[in-house]
């Protein structure tokens, strides 16, 4: 949908009158240590270790939210080998650089904005549950029934952000917007050829297998079965 999942956390950056690349910067060290929970890094006080339990984070999305090409904090030890040890904000990024995981993981942990139990919060886990759902479906298409429970869901859900931002009203024209606008050729092009590639990757994943003498599980594929879809 047009309607950014950003909008949110953008409008709690403005109620803490903070840039998103001052926040980051405000919470290296905690970012940092949500990906790689085991060491410590040379920020760390001195004596007993104590991070994460669970790794949340994963290098890539440290990629999109440090600098990790330009210069080190002041505090960074040149022996620590990490790279991304004490690495300052990206300069470029801003909030649509971020995904809807993304988002969540820098206001559950780093704002009041969207506290356990919330309607906010509520309304961010049924987003990120219904864009877990679509990826991982092993069919390439919905019914309409299907269809029509989830638009309601994911507007639900957008209202209740909006609510929180006072832009109930240009939400809801967002939404009709979007859903009276016609379908994007170019993003469906450019999605039915990262299907054609998938094809391509399985077919000759396929093939290694038989050529080493192992048998594939299954005639079929998402992909194939997406592609399918996409070709009705």
């Amino acid at each position: 949908m047009q309607v950014k999942h950003s909008d949110f956390f953008d409008f709690d950056l403005g109620c803490q009158g903070i840039r998103l690349q001052d926040f980051i910067d405000k919470h290296q060290h905690a970012i940092y240590h949500f990906c790689f929970n085991k060491t410590p890094c040379c920020a760390c006080p001195v004596g007993p270790f104590r991070g994460q339990t669970n790794r949340i984070l994963h290098p890539t999305q440290l990629d999109i939210i440090f600098d990790t090409t330009g210069s080190k904090l002041s505090h960074h030890n040149q022996r620590q080998a990490n790279k991304y040890c004490c690495c300052p904000a990206n300069p470029k990024i801003t909030s649509t650089d971020l995904d809807l995981t993304l988002c969540r993981f820098l206001l559950v942990n780093f704002t009041s904005a969207a506290p356990s139990g919330s309607p906010q919060r509520t309304a961010i886990e049924e987003l990120i549950q219904m864009r877990n759902d679509s990826c991982h479906t092993t069919v390439g298409a919905i019914s309409d029934n299907e269809f029509q429970t989830n638009k309601v869901q994911i507007e639900q859900a957008l209202l209740v952000l909006a609510s929180k931002c006072g832009k109930t009203q240009k939400v809801k024209q967002r939404i009709k917007d979007t859903v009276l606008s016609p379908l994007d050729e170019r993003t469906f092009l450019d999605n039915h050829k990262l299907v054609l590639l998938q094809v391509e990757i399985e077919n000759n994943v396929g093939r290694l297998f038989e050529q080493f003498g192992v048998r594939r599980l299954c005639t079929g594929s998402v992909a194939e079965e997406a592609l399918a879809s996409s070709k009705d």
